[in-house]
C-alpha cells in the first residue's frame, strides 16, 4: 500500500534556515520569547543532528521547526540551564542518555494540521536512532493562571475532560478515576475554598475519550513516538518566565522501550 503523501516534509535545519525560523518563532511565541538568529545558529553549530524544519511541498517555504540536543540525564530545573542558555552551550554530549527538546514552533496560520506533532515525533525518533533512553522536554501549561488559586499544580496537570464535559481526575498514586462537576461549574464547586479532586466520586470505568484539561500540555501528551505516548513526570517550578503558566513547566517525555535500562527509573 502506498503511503499517503503529506503536504509537507521534514529535513534537518541548516544555517540558511534560521532567519525564517526566527520569524516563525516571533509569530508563534512573541518577540520576547522567540529565539534570536544568533541563538539558532549557535544550536546548529554545536549540535546539528537534532534540529529539523518542515517544508511546504507546494511552495518550498519553511513552515515550522523543532530544536533538540543530545545531553546527559540530570535534574532539570530551568529551561535556561537545560538548554545551555538557549544555545546548547556546555550541555552537548553525543553519547548522552537524553534527547532534550528546546522548542517547537509552527506558523500560527497552519496550527492544527499535524505539523507540530510530526516535528516533535521526528526529534524523538532521532534520539531513538542514536540509542538514547529518554526524550524529554518542559511543556507550558498556559491556562494554569486561571486555576492556580483553586488547584495545586500537581492536581491540575492530571485533570482531563470527558465527552460530557465533566472534569475527571485519575489519581497517579492509585490509578483510580474520579469524576467531578462540569467544567463550567468547576469554579463554583470550590465554594470559596480549594478543589480536591480526590474527594470526587470514584468511577468504576475510565471516562470516554478524555481530553487533557490544559490544551498545550494535551498536545504533547497526545504525541505517539515509537508506539508510546508521552507521559508526565513532574511539574517544574520557575522553569521559565511565563505568567500564564505561573512560571511553571511540566517535565514530560518518552522512554525508549528498546533501551536496556527501560523501566528501571524515572528522570
Amino acid at each position: 500500500m502506498r503511503a499517503v503523501e503529506t503536504p509537507f516534509f521534514i529535513r534537518m535545519a541548516t544555517p540558511s534556515d534560521v532567519q525564517t525560523c526566527h520569524e516563525i518563532d516571533v509569530a508563534a511565541w512573541g518577540a520576547d520569547s522567540a529565539a534570536s538568529v544568533e541563538m539558532l545558529l549557535a544550536r546548529i553549530e554545536r549540535w546539528p543532528l537534532g534540529n529539523f524544519v518542515s517544508i511546504d511541498r507546494a511552495t518550498g517555504a519553511i513552515i515550522g521547526s523543532v530544536w533538540s540536543v543530545a545531553t546527559d540525564l540530570k535534574s532539570i530545573v530551568s529551561w535556561w540551564e537545560a538548554s545551555g542558555e538557549g544555545t546548547y552551550a556546555n550541555i552537548c554530549n553525543p553519547g548522552g542518555d537524553v534527547q532534550y527538546g528546546v522548542n517547537v514552533s509552527v506558523r500560527p496560520d497552519l496550527a492544527g494540521q499535524g505539523l507540530g506533532e510530526a516535528l516533535v515525533t521526528r526529534a524523538v525518533e532521532s534520539g531513538w536512532l542514536a540509542g538514547r533512553r529518554w526524550a524529554l522536554l518542559g511543556s507550558r501549561i498556559p491556562h494554569l493562571h486561571e486555576w492556580h488559586d483553586l488547584l495545586s499544580v500537581d492536581d491540575y496537570v492530571q485533570l482531563t475532560i470527558d465527552d460530557h464535559d465533566r472534569a475527571c481526575f485519575q489519581d497517579p498514586d492509585t490509578n483510580v478515576w474520579r469524576i467531578g462537576p462540569l467544567k463550567q461549574d468547576l469554579r463554583a464547586s470550590a465554594a470559596g475554598g480549594r478543589i480536591d479532586p480526590r474527594a470526587w466520586p470514584e468511577s468504576a470505568i475510565a471516562p470516554i475519550r478524555p481530553r487533557v484539561f490544559d490544551g498545550e500540555l494535551g498536545f504533547f501528551l497526545g504525541v505517539v513516538a515509537g508506539g508510546r505516548r508521552c507521559r508526565i513526570f513532574r511539574p517544574l517550578p520557575d522553569y521559565f518566565p511565563d505568567p500564564d503558566s505561573c512560571n511553571y513547566g511540566v517535565l514530560i517525555g518518552w522512554e525508549n522501550h528498546d533501551h536496556p535500562d527501560y523501566g528501571t527509573s524515572k528522570p
